[in-house]
């Protein structure tokens, strides 16, 4: 844990979430302002996600941050894994992190980063 001018950064394991074939779901929302972190400092930082495929087949899946499609149709092989590591993007308070699968369940997704309040 390390302290920014009042805030306190703290590592965060953010979601570990099984994805549906609903767009949009939210799988994190980044925590509101606080007297210590202002508009429009961010209170959120995404270090990295892992994408991974526990069935026999092939699909496909969308994650965006903020609203911007980070990947759009990546196509995940059978028991394959994707790390999208070195991320550094910053979230404002109350944005999202929002992901799909083309097929229901066959995903799993871990986020991990740094909240700062």
């Amino acid at each position: 844990m390390a302290v920014l001018n009042g805030a306190v950064a703290s590592p965060r394991l953010m979601s570990g979430s099984v994805l549906t074939t609903t767009s949009g779901t939210v799988l994190y929302t980044a925590p509101s302002y606080t007297s210590n972190v202002t508009s429009p400092s961010a209170t959120a930082y995404i270090k990295e996600i892992i994408l991974a495929n526990y069935t026999g087949s092939a699909t496909t899946v969308n994650v965006a941050v903020g609203g911007v499609g980070i990947i759009s149709g990546l196509t995940l092989n059978a028991y394959d894994t994707k790390v999208l590591s070195g991320l550094n993007t910053m979230m404002t308070a109350g944005s999202t992190i929002t992901a799909s699968a083309g097929t229901a369940s066959a995903i799993t997704c871990l986020i991990s980063g740094v909240e700062v309040q």
